[in-house]
């Protein structure tokens, strides 16, 4: 019965796993944006872990931080776009509306947008505020990587 009991706690482990991956993976739709909770699961468990960076994800991570009725980040879009299909094998992109998630806006003392932070195992958030041109983008991301 014992290892019955293993097994059933491991099943029951394992899929709570897959449904936290999938529920990452499916965050990072164009249709959905990373919202608190799903940022705590996937990038940073600032809800419970606010004073120590502990990076919850294997991949490097971008998540965009904008305004959908601000010009600057309706300009950042397709830049935010052209970086995915260029880096998205190696870093996962995500993208937060300022206006419906002002609890993790808070939490990380958002204040402009467009902000992008870069997240990664190996130091601390990277944060950019403000639009910039897109090789700028790709320099602070290569760099990043390089270090990877």
């Amino acid at each position: 019965m014992k290892i019955k009991s293993r097994n059933m706690t491991f099943a029951a482990a394992l899929f709570a796993l897959l449904q936290l991956t999938a529920s990452c993976a499916s965050e990072k739709n164009d249709e959905h944006d990373l919202t608190f909770e799903s940022f705590n699961q996937c990038i940073w468990n600032i809800a419970d872990n606010n004073d120590e960076f502990v990076y919850l994800s294997k991949k490097p991570s971008i998540v965009l931080f904008y305004d959908e009725n601000s010009e600057p980040c309706k300009s950042i879009m397709p830049i935010a776009d052209s970086l995915s299909s260029k880096y998205g094998q190696t870093i996962d992109f995500y993208k937060t509306n300022v206006a419906t998630e002002q609890a993790l806006c808070n939490s990380l003392k958002i204040s402009v947008t467009p902000t992008i932070i870069l997240f990664s195992n190996d130091s601390k958030p990277l944060v950019v505020e403000g639009l910039r041109p897109q090789r700028e983008y790709e320099n602070i991301i290569e760099k990043r990587i390089s270090k990877e």
